[in-house]
C-alpha cells in the first residue's frame, strides 16, 4: 500500500504509483453497521432515531466489495488507481482477522464521508476513461416516498436527524460533471418508507455544478424495491454484496468485441437476478431496481471465459448402469471420457461453450445404441438437462 498523503480514507494504492491524470478506476467503499445514537450506540440519546436498531454485516459487505476490487479487478482501459474505505463496523465485525487491516481507516462519520466524497470525486475528475465506483452499505429510508438515504453512524446527533445521512442519487448528478466517462453507483439498503418531507441539503453531501453531462454511463443500482427490506447472512455480508461480487466474478459477464466484460449493460439484468434467487434461498423477498443513466461502461475484463454449472440427469433411472458417455467440446473431442452416472445426475463445471454429451447404451435385448446431443452451456445457468434413453 502506499501513502495516503492528505486522504487518511485511502485505503489502498498501487505501490508503483499510477502516471499523472492516467485513467484508472477509482473506487470508495463505506459501510455502517454501528449507530452512535441509536439503541446500544455509545451515546443512544439521539434525537428521533424511527426505532432503528445496529447492524451486524453492513461494514463487513463494504469490507468484502472493496477486497474483491484489490484483489481481481482487471480493466486494462482503466487499471484499478484507488480504494477509499470508511467503515462503522459492529463489535461482532471489529472481531474478525480480515478487519484487523482496518482499523486505522476513518469511520463513517459525515464530515469524513464527506471529505472522501471530495477527494474520490477528484480522482475521477482527471481522465475521460477512468471510471468511478461507489458502494454504500447501511441502514436505508425513503424520504418523502421517493427519496432513498444511507444513515451515517452519526445519524440523529442533530435536530435534522437526516442531515447525517447520504443520498447517493444526489451524488450521482453532482458527478454529472466529472471527466470519467463511466461511474457505477451500488446502495445496498433497505428503502423503508417514512412520510417525512425531506428538507433541503439532507444526505447532499456533494456540491452540485449543474455541468453538461458528458458520461457514458452512471447507473445506480438499488439491493432494494421501494418500501423493502434488505437482508443479510450475518457470516457472509449482504445479499447485495454476495450476489455483486457473484456477478463480478463471473455470472455478470458478456463476451463483447472479444473480450468477457461486465458492464452497466450486463449487470442491469444480472444483479438483479443474482438478488432475487439469492433471496429465495434464504426464504425472504427482495428485489433490486436500477436507476440514473445506464449506456456503454465496463467496469471489470475476465481473464478467462466465466465457468457455469453443466447437469445431466440419466432417465429412467433403470438405465444407470447401462449407460456409459463420454462429454465432447464443439469439436466432438472428448473432455471427460467415460461417464458412468453413478451418481446420477452427473454434474461438472466447466467455461462457458457449447458441449454435447455422447451415450452408449446396452439394451435388454444385448443390442448397443449410440446418441450424440449438444447443447450450449451459456451465463450464468450453463447446461441442466435431462437426458431419456430408450429401455
Amino acid at each position: 500500500m502506499a501513502a495516503r498523503g492528505d486522504d487518511p480514507s485511502v485505503w489502498w494504492r498501487p505501490l508503483d504509483g499510477q502516471e499523472p491524470k492516467a485513467p484508472g478506476t477509482h473506487v470508495l467503499a463505506i459501510g455502517i453497521s454501528r449507530y452512535q445514537h441509536v439503541e446500544d450506540g455509545h451515546d443512544p440519546r439521539g434525537y428521533s432515531t424511527y426505532g432503528i436498531r445496529q447492524l451486524h454485516s453492513a461494514a463487513l459487505s463494504a469490507f468484502t466489495v472493496a477486497n474483491w476490487f484489490r484483489r481481481s479487478h482487471h480493466n486494462p482501459s482503466a487499471p484499478l488507481a484507488s480504494i477509499r474505505l470508511l467503515l462503522s463496523p459492529s463489535p461482532e465485525e471489529s472481531t474478525r482477522p480480515e478487519l484487523d487491516q482496518t482499523q486505522s481507516l476513518p469511520p463513517a462519520l459525515r464530515h469524513e464521508v464527506v471529505r472522501a466524497l471530495y477527494e474520490w470525486r477528484k480522482d475521477c475528475d482527471e481522465n475521460r476513461d477512468s471510471v468511478g465506483v461507489l458502494y454504500v452499505s447501511g441502514h436505508g429510508m425513503l424520504l418523502d416516498g421517493e427519496t432513498p438515504v444511507i444513515l451515517l453512524e452519526d445519524f440523529a446527533a442533530e435536530p435534522l436527524v437526516f442531515q447525517n445521512s447520504l443520498n447517493v442519487g444526489s451524488v450521482q448528478r453532482a458527478m454529472s460533471g466529472v471527466l470519467a466517462h463511466a461511474q457505477f453507483y451500488f446502495v445496498d439498503a433497505c428503502q423503508s418508507p417514512t412520510r417525512l418531507r425531506i428538507y433541503q441539503g439532507e444526505g447532499r453531501l456533494l456540491d452540485d455544478p449543474r455541468a453538461l453531462d458528458r458520461r457514458d454511463s452512471a447507473p445506480i443500482y438499488y439491493g432494494a424495491a421501494p418500501g423493502q427490506e434488505a437482508y443479510a447472512q450475518t457470516e457472509y455480508g449482504s445479499i447485495f454484496s454476495q450476489a455483486l461480487i457473484s456477478c463480478l466474478d463471473s455470472r455478470g459477464a458478456d463476451f463483447v468485441r472479444g473480450q468477457w466484460q461486465v458492464s452497466a449493460l450486463s449487470l442491469h439484468e444480472r444483479l438483479l437476478q443474482a438478488i432475487e434467487e439469492a433471496a429465495r434461498t434464504i426464504e425472504v423477498v427482495q428485489s433490486a431496481r436500477v436507476g440514473g443513466m445506464i449506456g456503454h461502461g465496463t467496469l471489470h475484463v475476465l481473464t478467462r471465459p466465466p465457468m457455469v454449472p453443466i447437469r445431466f440427469l440419466l432417465q429412467p433411472k433403470q438405465v444407470v448402469g447401462s449407460v456409459h458417455g463420454a462429454l465432447l467440446n464443439s469439436r466432438m473431442m472428448p473432455l471427460l471420457d467415460p461417464i458412468t452416472f453413478e451418481p446420477n445426475p452427473f454434474e461438472d463445471e466447466r467455461p462457458t461453450g457449447i458441449y454435447g454429451l455422447r451415450l452408449q447404451a446396452v439394451g435388454l435385448s444385448g443390442d448397443r445404441r449410440e446418441m450424440c446431443e449438444f447443447w450450449a452451456a451459456e451465463v450464468p445457468y450453463g447446461i441442466d438437462s435431462v437426458v431419456w434413453v430408450d429401455e
